[in-house]
């Protein structure tokens, strides 16, 4: 019997915790923010829930490369101007890509990681960003690639799309995609600011292990991992 009741009594201090935590960080941290309102009135419980407490990054509809069949999720935010970005892709992905996604145990998802601030003053990681964005789909991580192998973006991507004129560049970067603008907030939601690259790993994009900077392969390799073992695999 005295066993029951302090399970009782843990389940209320804990419920009490959790709800008294999730009523301060509403209030101080999200309330005063125009899109977080937007979010709540939405009726989405959950998806507010996903989004704001456990900040989980929001992959449905996005482009990925590797198996649908793939349970193990790998997103990654990138500024795509930075030389933590290039060190990933040209130093750590092609091991990646050969031990987990070719071989169908992850899907591979990329997110702009542009900032309020770069959309602002349209930063150099803005504007290729958004020129990334105008791509075709069937295409998008050809050009993706391609980013870190190239100077001239401008000229880069004009020869790829010669069905595009220069000013129809620039009206790419002038009136940027919904999923760049998406992923804009977003990033202001997970407050990554300062953090790049930032990835989450996880299981169909829930129960994310976060890594930050730019970590070795083996580093990333020991968190997808866990998480596969947490999958039976």
């Amino acid at each position: 019997m005295r066993k029951r009741t302090a399970i009782i009594l843990l389940a209320i201090i804990i419920f009490g915790y959790v709800f008294g935590y999730s009523f301060y960080y509403y209030n101080v941290k999200l309330k005063q923010k125009p899109y977080v309102k937007e979010d709540l009135l939405s009726g989405d419980v959950v998806g507010f829930v996903d989004k704001y407490f456990f900040k989980n990054p929001d992959i449905e509809g996005r482009n990925f490369i590797g198996s649908s069949n793939a349970s193990t999720t790998f997103v990654v935010f990138m500024d795509l101007s930075k030389d933590g970005s290039k060190f990933f892709i040209t130093e750590v992905f092609a091991r990646l890509k050969e031990e987990f996604i070719d071989t169908g145990m992850i899907r591979f998802y990329h997110k702009y990681y542009v900032t309020l601030q770069d959309f602002e003053a349209k930063s150099e990681n803005y504007r290729i960003s958004a020129l990334l964005a105008c791509m075709d789909t069937d295409d998008y991580y050809g050009y993706y690639f391609d980013i870190f192998t190239v100077k001239d973006y401008n000229g880069a991507f004009l020869e790829a799309l010669k069905y595009k004129s220069e000013e129809e560049l620039n009206q790419c970067v002038n009136n940027p995609s919904k999923e760049l603008i998406n992923d804009i907030i977003e990033v202001e939601k997970l407050s990554l600011s300062g953090l790049n690259p930032k990835f989450y790993i996880g299981i169909e994009g829930n129960d994310n292990i976060e890594v930050e900077g730019t970590p070795s392969y083996d580093s990333l390799k020991r968190s997808i991992r866990r998480v596969q073992i947490l999958i039976g695999n």
